[in-house]
């Protein structure tokens, strides 16, 4: 009886590890190694977009951009969908113009090839 109790005891005790590993997945990064660089070129793309942005006062406002970014960082196509006004359409657009990122990720450049990373953002003028 003492034996399978021990035998019990230590297979319940091994099996908990794995279980609570599980619960915890999702978290935080992304694992694979291909999206997880993904993600922090485009933490890069929007940082500088925050870095770059004027602090004009325009009066409050919105601009909705999308654009594309090719693998060398080059911004290839870029548009405002949709703004408050002319002037923060021409700020949001000047922007994007002009940022110089980074080139893409060796993984992320296989995974674009001749393709180009389509963003979107929105720009808040307070």
């Amino acid at each position: 009886m003492f034996k399978t109790l021990f035998i019990a005891a230590i297979l319940a005790a091994s099996a908990q590890p794995a279980v609570a590993q599980s619960i915890f997945e999702g978290f935080g990064e992304p694992e694979d190694p291909a999206a997880a660089e993904l993600y922090q070129w485009k933490r890069a793309i929007y940082q500088q977009i925050k870095e770059h942005a004027p602090r004009l006062n325009l009066g409050r406002g919105r601009a909705d951009v999308s654009f594309c970014v090719d693998s060398a960082g080059r911004v290839v196509k870029g548009k405002v969908d949709d703004s408050s006004s002319d002037a923060h359409d021409l700020i949001a657009a000047s922007v994007i113009s002009s940022l110089k990122l980074p080139p893409a990720p060796p993984t992320v450049r296989k995974t674009l090839g001749r393709c180009c990373l389509s963003l979107q953002g929105r720009f808040r003028f307070y």
